[in-house]
This record gives C-alpha cells, structure tokens and sequence, in this order.
C-alpha cells in the first residue's frame, strides 16, 4: 500500500532549515601578541592605528552625504523614465564627488508592509532565497549518497548543521528605474528606509 506523499510549501521548507541552522557563538576571545622586533610591531601598529581615524572620518562623511543626496536623488528624477544613475556634489576647489544609486537592494522579509506605502507595491517584489552546502560539515562515508538526494535527505542523515539559508524579497527587474514614475518621491522616501539600494560614494573618474 502506497501512502501519499504530502507537499511542503516553500515557506515549510525554509522555515525548518532556518529552524535546524546552528546558532553562532559571540564569545569574546584572547589572541596571541605580536612580539615586538626593534619596535617595528609598535611603529606600525601606532601607524594603522592613526590612519584608521581617517578612515572613521572619511566613512562618517560618506555616510552624511548619502542621507543628504538620497532625497535629492528622488526628488530630481521623480516621473522620468530615463532616471540618472546618481547625484553629484560639487567640492570647494571645483571637483565632484559622485553618489551613485544601483539597482541592488538589501531586500525585506516581509512585502506586505510595503503596502502601506504606496498601494500594491508588495507586487513589485519577488522572492529570492539561496541555500548553500557546507561540505566540510557533510558525513564523509556517505557524502555523494546525500549529495544524491540532498534535502529530502538531510534531516535523516543529521546533516542539517550544513546548510544556510538566506531567503527575502527583492524588487523585480526594471523596479530600479520604473520607481521614478510608480512612486512619489515621498513613497521612494519610506522606501528606501525599509529597502535601501546599495550606494556609493566615489570621486574617482570626476573631473
């Protein structure tokens, strides 16, 4: 006698594997000290350390001159097809600094609440998961034969510490550009504070 076979939904699926994944340690640790040879370690490591505050400044500049262009960004291309692929901000001695907004999006969990910005905007959205193998962590005297039939299998094989799951929804292709026109710039506001796109900031190839 045969017995029927019950279909899992996706969700059923992901959720058990995100269920089984293993939890990640945040100990602190105690690490070994470079000895020092002639001073050179400390020299070096005074140097890393004084440069590291440019960087800090450099990155909280960067981050400032993003939450200024993003509204700027919106606002400017707000109804055109043919949106610009950033904004620029002019420099004191005349150069430009470029902030550059892609087409690649952090994506959100849950698309409904897109809703409540603009009306059916959950619609925009697909779904788009990954699961990646750890092969180190698969049994190695039966590793092809689970490979073989991989996920019906890895709950009998105890081999579900070997799998990470990264599922969200992220805008369907040509979102990026046709916001401009399907949104206000208010909409694109709240938008981008639930699903920012990546940004950049560079100034390499301005004049």
């Amino acid at each position: 006698m045969e017995t029927a076979t019950k279909e899992v939904g996706l969700d059923n699926i992901l959720g058990t594997l995100k269920k089984n994944a293993p939890a990640k340690s945040s100990s602190g640790k105690t690490y070994p000290i470079v000895p020092d040879q002639g001073g050179m370690v400390t020299q070096l490591a005074d140097s890393i350390l004084e440069y590291s505050e440019y960087a800090d400044a450099l990155k909280g500049a960067k981050g400032q001159i993003t939450e200024l262009a993003v509204p700027c960004y919106y606002g400017a291309n707000s109804g055109k097809a043919d949106a610009s692929s950033g904004v620029v901000a002019k420099a004191s001695n005349g150069r430009e600094v470029f902030i550059s907004l892609s087409s690649f999006y952090s994506g959100i969990n849950n698309p409904e609440l897109l809703d409540k910005i603009a009306p059916n905007l959950s619609q925009e959205m697909e779904r788009k998961y990954s699961i990646t193998i750890k092969g180190d962590k698969l049994p190695k005297h039966r590793e092809n034969e689970l490979l073989s039939e991989m996920v019906a299998l890895f709950g009998k094989y105890g081999a579900t510490d070997a799998l990470e799951v990264k599922d969200s929804y992220v805008p369907v292709e040509g979102f990026h550009i046709g916001r401009h026109i399907k949104l206000t710039p208010e909409q694109n506001a709240l938008l981008h504070e639930q699903m920012r796109c990546r940004i950049s900031v560079r100034t390499k190839g301005r004049k």
